[in-house]
């Protein structure tokens, strides 16, 4: 664990991102005794490292880029996981529009925040949009001494 965690570079915190983002990623060449890693997704950088674990920051391909935080004891095993954005709607289509946000805050400190709007369009004006539902949500989270992701109480 220790020849991977030192070829990745760390991310410089606080760190945000949009849905709408596009990240850049690390080209880290694997021994095969550490492919296991390869695993997770595209490689972002290192988030914190203690004498406990190794937070990386992961990209997974899809649609948008999506952030994934992976914590691993200083063996490599996997002590704790989150995906970084929480909504479902990026942009605007035929019944939503929105945004997901993530920030890492210098202290470890993890808030998602989504704003998403759904709704109906005219068929004969797809520039009007009626039965409009609009959600908000936050959630927040801290890196504890261990490693777990431990959420924070909503407010």
């Amino acid at each position: 664990m220790d020849v991977y965690s030192s070829s990745i570079k760390p991310i410089k915190l606080p760190f945000k991102d949009t849905c709408y983002n596009t990240i850049a990623v690390q080209k880290v060449t694997l021994p095969d005794s550490l492919s296991q890693f390869n695993k997770y997704g595209q490689l972002i950088g290192k988030v914190n490292e203690t004498n406990n674990y190794i937070a990386i920051l992961y990209t997974l391909p899809a649609d948008v880029q999506l952030p994934v935080i992976q914590v691993f004891n200083k063996k490599g095993e996997e002590v704790a996981s989150l995906v970084l954005l929480i909504g479902n709607c990026c942009g605007e289509d035929e019944a939503c529009s929105g945004i997901s946000t993530v920030r890492i805050t210098k202290d470890l400190h993890i808030i998602l925040k989504d704003s998403t709007q759904t709704f109906e369009r005219d068929k004969k004006n797809a520039d009007k949009k009626y039965n409009i539902q609009i959600e908000k949500k936050q959630r927040e989270y801290i890196i504890d001494s261990t490693g777990k992701i431990i959420p924070l109480p909503e407010l």
